[in-house]
């Protein structure tokens, strides 16, 4: 059974594959959105994150619109080693396709809000992290951390170049106006 999600008045969800070895549930969801091309940085994300908490009961979800047979099977034998779960979530990028990307950042990156659409009403809390993003500690803070009465927990990302390089690449003065 496929979970409906609307994105912007479209069904996007077309697919899920759940790859599972919990034997209980979750102490956290973590969510990426990539396609084929990251999924091999997801799966190293992934593995640094059960590495480093080896005691957490953890649920990963991808959001792709591609993936290749030897992706998935690589994060289906992730989730046998670790005894973990993993959920892949075949997104129909139709409509993202649609709207604006560049060279830099291409159409999934419009993924991470799908997540947040998605979970909504489904869990109490879920982590997003990119996909180059490597868990080198403890995220049992993350678990615990209240965060009742908020949309959104967020850190800033500390790279000024980045932003500067940014706004040069969109044309936009975000960074001066205190987006970043």
């Amino acid at each position: 059974l496929v979970d409906e999600l609307m994105f912007f008045g479209h069904n996007t969800i077309k697919s899920q594959v759940e790859f599972c070895s919990l034997d209980d549930s979750e102490d956290l969801n973590i969510a990426y959105g990539a396609d084929d091309k990251f999924i091999f940085g997801a799966g190293v994300s992934i593995e640094s994150v059960i590495i480093n908490n080896k005691h957490k009961k953890l649920r990963f979800h991808i959001f792709t619109d591609d993936i290749s047979r030897d992706n998935a099977a690589k994060l289906a034998r992730i989730c046998d080693k670790h005894k973990t779960a993993i959920n892949i979530y075949n997104v129909d990028s139709g409509f993202i396709k649609t709207l604006p990307s560049n060279k830099a950042w291409n159409h999934a990156i419009y993924f991470r809000l799908m997540i947040a659409d998605y979970f909504r009403s489904k869990v109490e809390k879920v982590l997003y992290l990119d996909s180059d993003v490597f868990c080198s500690g403890d995220i049992g803070y993350l678990i615990d951390l209240d965060i009742s009465g908020y949309t959104v927990a967020a850190v800033n990302d500390p790279s000024t170049k980045h932003i500067i390089k940014t706004d040069e690449l969109f044309c936009t003065n975000f960074a001066q106006v205190g987006y970043f």
